[in-house]
């Protein structure tokens, strides 16, 4: 077909999360980490991408497509150790 670009952040199939920089916000919590990365690799997803190094950000997911939406935005969330 034609070709596929990636956005800034995007999430495709693997197991891996990015590096983040010290001002983002994050829990400290390793339990929720591996948990999040678990959730991540189990259903062989990746997080790909930047995210700035910013104290505050919006971040917006979209198309919604299923009900399985918001346990990996969650995943995501936890995996990267990011405070919501």
């Amino acid at each position: 077909m034609g070709h596929m670009s990636e956005t800034p952040l995007s999430v495709v199939r693997r197991g891996s999360v990015p590096a983040l920089g010290a001002a983002l916000p994050r829990r400290r919590s390793g339990v929720t980490r591996v948990i999040g990365r678990v959730v991540l690799f189990l259903f062989n997803w990746r997080v790909v991408g930047e995210i700035p190094n910013l104290p505050k950000l919006v971040v917006i997911g979209a198309p919604h497509t299923s009900n399985w939406d918001f346990p990996l935005a969650l995943a995501c969330l936890w995996a990267l150790d990011l405070e919501l």
